[in-house]
């Protein structure tokens, strides 16, 4: 059976949209080592050359990137990252290289908060939220993955540095609190709205959000992020403290 471009694209976005409503048994990993591998990249101030745009998806189609196109020169993706047939000939069409990197696009250093920001099992642009919120002061390490026991794995490490703040995007809101109010020293908490997240990250002292992105646009996730982020003077109750710390 001979498959055009589009029939690859539609292919693909199908895949994508079937992913969203995956078990989670099945496709939050076996074990660690089974998982493919992150991706990650540490964006701060003056990080991203206006000429390029970076994408963090492990699949890029024509609908992720042809509005994004004006004056971009080059994109810039993990290895392993998949073009569709129909984003490579946009790609080509406007003339715009593809590069793959590893690299940690980290020249210059924030002196504002700093969050740990991973989209798991969700495919979530997480460098379209966290660009602004470094412009805005906010240092976020971006990254996606593909396993929520490798993310709350990373994030216990991660919150041992007790200034340190945490955001999950997953549609696993449960497993994803087992996981982690598993781990000592963490304290997460599941949130819906920009309203709620004051007094849910309060109540224990939160240094953990987990948000479901889903029906949620880039920019209510990038004002829930920046929300978490500069909230100040965030403790556990002490009567909560032996238990939670």
């Amino acid at each position: 059976m001979n498959f055009t471009a589009s029939d690859i694209e539609r292919i693909v976005r199908e895949v994508l949209a079937q992913l969203e409503g995956a078990d989670p048994a099945e496709s939050a990993c076996a074990t660690s080592m089974e998982a493919a591998p992150s991706e990650s990249t540490t964006v701060e101030s003056g990080a991203i050359d206006s000429t390029e745009l970076v994408l963090t998806t492990p699949v890029v189609t024509v609908d992720q990137i042809e509005r994004k196109l004006d004056g971009i020169r080059q994109i810039v993706v993990s290895p392993g990252t998949v073009l569709t047939p129909s984003a490579r000939e946009v790609l080509q069409d406007k003339k715009v290289a593809v590069r793959y990197t590893t690299t940690t696009l980290k020249p210059v250093s924030v002196a504002g908060p700093r969050v740990t920001l991973v989209a798991a099992l969700t495919p979530v642009e997480v460098i379209s939220i966290a660009e602004p919120l470094t412009r805005s002061g906010i240092a976020v390490e971006a990254s996606t993955s593909r396993c929520l026991v490798e993310t709350s794995d990373r994030m216990a490490q991660v919150l041992t540095d007790q200034s340190a703040r945490g955001v999950i995007l997953t549609a696993y809101r449960s497993a994803a609190l087992c996981l982690l109010n598993r781990k000592p020293g963490v304290r997460a908490v599941s949130v819906d709205g920009i309203e709620s997240i004051e007094q849910e990250v309060r109540e224990v002292g939160a240094n953990l959000m987990v948000v479901d992105p889903i029906g949620k646009s880039q920019f209510h996730l990038k004002r829930m992020v920046e929300a978490f982020a500069r909230l100040d003077g965030i403790e556990c109750p002490s009567a909560l403290t032996e238990r939670l710390t």
